[in-house]
């Protein structure tokens, strides 16, 4: 073996898995026995760094504040407030400036909630490492780790590095975090072969898994950003989060609004200048335009529109972490489900009992200590079952897990160790078999942890005089071993009888079960202890366990499916695993069932089940599916669905399950565990996605019409029929008061009953931009003919003028509600905050006029009540229009129809 101590390591060995471990230590430059000399390890260290994951992308507050500015909106009230300051209009540009502020601020917090991925990652690492350099064994912090150290791990560590095993004994380590299996992995010194995935990968180690039984000595192939857990970090890192639909569309409107505005702008100052008008005069019609065009009350109702459906969606136990994901769920196509904790419940569960005398089945949910036995689907005491309550007893005895009494108080177990060993001293429980009770009696004396090549485990205890030794494994390594069977009495094995055992447990893993052999066998009490008892065996019974498919699944994809929503199961597990579970839910239907490394050689459209899955693949699965034009749902619960969780357009995670890393990096939380959630928040997105179209009409409406209403004013040479201070008084008492009642708008029909909106959508359609078209001229040509009517006062024409204005904008409220139904044939209860939104805001603006101080703060003057009367009557007309425009539509529609049937 080369010296460590004089030559420096070059990267990780190339497909060190494929190779012996000797070749690999060679590579590495340091010895199985003697480590890494301290000069070494301290000039390695200098050389790669520490084994930490490090990000150096941040964020400050600054960059948040920056981005919230960085909005065509907020352009647009800028210009208008410098040009009011420039005019020595206070009044104004205060107002200006504080919806500049009260806006920013909203979406300041909103995003404040800063990406903790990194330092999440940070935390599920050892803080500790088992090491051997310079012959001696010495615990460092895991950070001060470097390729080529000999690390030493046993049952209860966490791995603190990736490591090729040297030497393993009974080596189990739950990988699930990082590749979602749902059994921990045996592992040991072996070859394999180059092309075998990370999942396959018996002779590695890897960083922040967890090892739950044995123990093994082993080298340090990476560290740090260099691992496979450091793979994924930066692949979190490099994933630019998709925008929201939401976010895409309000660009779209914003640049639209910012173009119009400048172009009008222009317009203004061109014809201003082309009809001799004064300089003060022309800015002051274009700082009216401006804040006319800009929608101020758009971002708050949006907020709130968002908000309260996150409260809808938290009463179905999900937590939405980011605003605008909430409208993004409504136009969902795929969802992308992770198996294990997802589809299942991420806890194994014997089902079912095989003994010679016959089968029985558990009921209970998961490690719940509640449950019963059945025989033949009637109810049974275990005590009136002699062989049932020897397996039981014999089971409590040989499992590697217990049960505490604060487990039994919480009538749930805590998984400790192996999910295995946890699901049989449930089991136990279930018929009043403890181990912290058993064993006071029946002390445990030698304790034999699984090996993968005798495929079995074992424990002795003490039985009165004897020893009584209980073998748990592989049902051929069992049987093997086996001389007798218990049928009421012992009876020697025969091959039929074997042959028969083996069949059924088959039977069984076809099913989808894991099946576990049990069998004892007593030695007097002056027997050598050891591995050597192990023979003899009394066959006792089999034990079939399995992670239970969650009772709400397959009615989520029942569910998801009739509302156009595909489901794409996405796992590590084997093929056939992944296909039993398919049949279970009914994925099976709906398209094939594929190796991940068939991926590229299929169209995703015919797949419903990808097994075998990695990081990688998860990641590449959802990028093809964007680029289709899909909108992808992720679920995860585990580190290794980090990248595609952030990457897809919205990522779910478990709350009880879930890793502070996937949720993290997730839009949505599921706090109970339960995917019904996924449907409730897909039948919410929906929602909010029409009301927010019917905000977008109502305030892009009511703010065309103030831009028609400025723009025919300054044609025909008139005087500004409003003021700017005006105008924002107008977006505050109609925008920020009476658009909020549109945030609570139910729903119009069954809308899980359609398919998922096309994504390439526009909030405003051609169809919504000419009903925007019609009503805002209404308007503008009502409000300038109450305008004309009072001119001779030109304060008293602007407050008529705004009174009409705003009482146009209050009725068209109502309108908002539906661009279909008339507003006499909606149910008027089922949104009762819009008629007290129209009375409050009609209060405040009354208030406003009639109240002196603030009529001279907005510029405004007392009107007659005869003025007043005509005010209301003229805006009455746009609901008349729209309810004309509305009955016109159903006579072409029925025509059509007519002319459809008479073709």
């Amino acid at each position: 073996m080369v010296s460590s101590n004089t030559t420096h390591s070059q990267g990780i060995p190339e497909n060190f898995w494929a190779q012996p471990k000797s070749r690999t230590l060679d590579e590495l430059r340091t010895n199985e026995h003697h480590g890494l000399s301290q000069a070494e390890a301290r000039f390695r260290l200098n050389q790669h760094g520490t084994n930490e994951l490090k990000h150096d992308q941040h964020v400050s507050k600054l960059e948040l504040l920056f981005h919230q500015l960085n909005s065509p909106f907020v352009y647009i009230l800028v210009v208008a407030a410098i040009i009011s300051g420039y005019q020595s209009r206070v009044t104004e540009t205060v107002v200006i400036i504080a919806v500049i502020i009260i806006n920013s601020a909203i979406g300041f917090f909103e995003e404040y909630r800063a990406e903790k991925t990194i330092s999440k990652l940070r935390g599920i690492l050892a803080p500790q490492a088992r090491v051997i350099r310079e012959s001696v064994e010495q615990k460092i912090p895991a950070r001060y780790l470097v390729q080529g150290d000999i690390i030493i791990v046993e049952a209860g560590d966490r791995v603190p590095a990736d490591a090729r095993i040297l030497e393993a004994r009974g080596l189990r380590v739950n990988q699930a975090p990082l590749t979602g299996e749902s059994m921990p992995s045996h592992k040991r010194d072996t070859v394999i072969s180059a092309s075998s995935a990370l999942i396959d990968r018996q002779n590695v180690i890897y960083l922040s898994t967890l090892v739950v039984s044995g123990q093994a000595t082993a080298v340090v192939v990476a560290t740090g950003m260099q691992s496979e857990l450091g793979t994924i970090a930066r692949e979190v890192i490099q994933v630019r989060e998709t925008p929201s639909d939401l976010v895409k569309k309000l660009r779209q409107l914003g640049r639209f609004l910012t173009i119009a505005s400048v172009g009008l702008a222009l317009l203004v100052l061109l014809v201003g200048y082309l009809s001799g008008r004064e300089l003060l005069d022309t800015f002051r019609v274009t700082l009216a335009l401006l804040v006319s065009i800009v929608p101020e009350g758009l971002p708050i109702a949006l907020t709130v529109t968002l908000s309260v459906g996150l409260t809808r969606i938290f009463r179905h136990h999900a937590l939405i972490r980011r605003l605008s994901a909430v409208e993004t769920l409504g136009s969902v196509t795929i969802m992308c489900i992770d198996k294990t904790g997802t589809l299942t419940e991420g806890e194994m569960m014997v089902e079912r009992l095989v003994l010679p005398s016959g089968q029985y089945r558990v009921s209970g949910r998961g490690f719940a200590l509640s449950g019963s036995f059945y025989q033949d689907d009637e109810a049974v005491s275990v005590a009136k079952h002699p062989e049932l309550s020897q397996l039981l007893e014999l089971t409590s005895l040989a499992t590697m897990s217990t049960i505490s009494k604060e487990d039994l108080k919480r009538d749930q177990a805590k998984q400790l160790t192996d999910p295995t060993e946890t699901a049989l001293a449930v089991v136990a429980a279930k018929a009043g078999y403890y181990a912290f009770e058993r064993e006071e009696d029946y002390p445990e004396v030698l304790e034999l942890p699984f090996d993968q090549e005798q495929r079995y485990s074992a424990s002795i205890h003490r039985v009165k005089e004897q020893y009584r030794v209980i073998a748990k494994g592989s049902i051929e390594r069992i049987i093997g071993l086996s001389q007798y069977i218990d049928r009421g009495k012992r009876l020697r094995m025969t091959k039929d009888t074997r042959e028969a055992l083996v069949k059924q447990a088959e039977q069984l893993a076809t099913q989808g079960y894991r099946v576990v052999a049990l069998g004892y066998t007593d030695h007097p009490r002056n027997a050598k202890l050891g591995a050597e008892l192990v023979n003899n065996l009394t066959f006792v019974g089999l034990i079939a366990m399995t992670d239970p498919i969650r009772p709400e699944a397959r009615g989520v994809i029942e569910k998801a499916l009739s509302a156009g929503v595909r489901t794409l199961m996405i796992t590590g597990d084997h093929l056939l695993t992944a296909a039993h579970i398919a049949r279970k839910i009914g994925l099976d239907t709906q398209g094939e069932i594929i190796h991940a490394q068939d991926l590229e050689h299929h169209d995703l459209k015919g797949v419903a089940v990808i097994s075998r899955a990695t990081p990688r693949d998860k990641l590449l699965i959802v990028e093809k599916l964007q680029r289709r034009g899909e909108i992808v749902v992720m679920t995860g619960d585990g580190v290794n669905d980090a990248p595609a969780l952030k990457k897809a357009d919205i990522g779910v995670a478990m709350g009880k399950s879930g890793s502070d890393i996937a949720i993290e990096t997730s839009e949505m939380v599921l706090l109970n565990d339960n995917i019904t959630g996924i449907v409730a928040a897909i039948s919410e997105g929906r929602r909010i996605w029409e009301n927010i179209k019917k905000i977008v009409y109502y305030l892009v409406s009511t703010n065309l019409g103030e831009v028609m209403l400025i723009v025919a004013a300054l044609a025909m040479n008139w005087p500004l029929p409003v003021l700017v201070v005006q105008i924002l008084w107008l977006n505050l008492v109609t925008d920020g008061v009476t658009s909020m009642a549109l945030t609570v708008e139910p729903a119009e029909g069954d809308l899980m009953s359609r398919p998922p909106r096309d994504p390439k959508e526009s909030i405003v359609s051609s169809g919504s931009f000419g009903r925007m078209l019609l009503v805002s001229a209404v308007m503008a040509v009502g409000t300038l003919l109450v305008f004309r009517l009072n001119i001779d006062d030109l304060t008293y024409a602007r407050t008529s003028a705004l009174t009409t204005l705003i009482f146009f904008q209050l009725f068209n409220l109502f309108n908002s509600r539906s661009a279909i139904q008339s507003v006499f044939n909606l149910n008027w209860s089922a949104n009762k905050l819009l008629v007290t939104m129209f009375g409050l805001a009609s209060g405040l603006h009354l208030i406003a006029v009639y109240y002196l101080p603030l009529a001279g703060i907005l510029g405004l003057t007392a009107l007659s009540f005869p003025t007043l009367v005509v005010c209301l009557a003229v805006a009455l007309s746009i609901v008349l229009v729209d309810e004309l425009r509305k009955l016109g539509r159903v006579i072409v529609l029925s025509w059509a129809k007519t002319q459809t049937v008479f073709d």
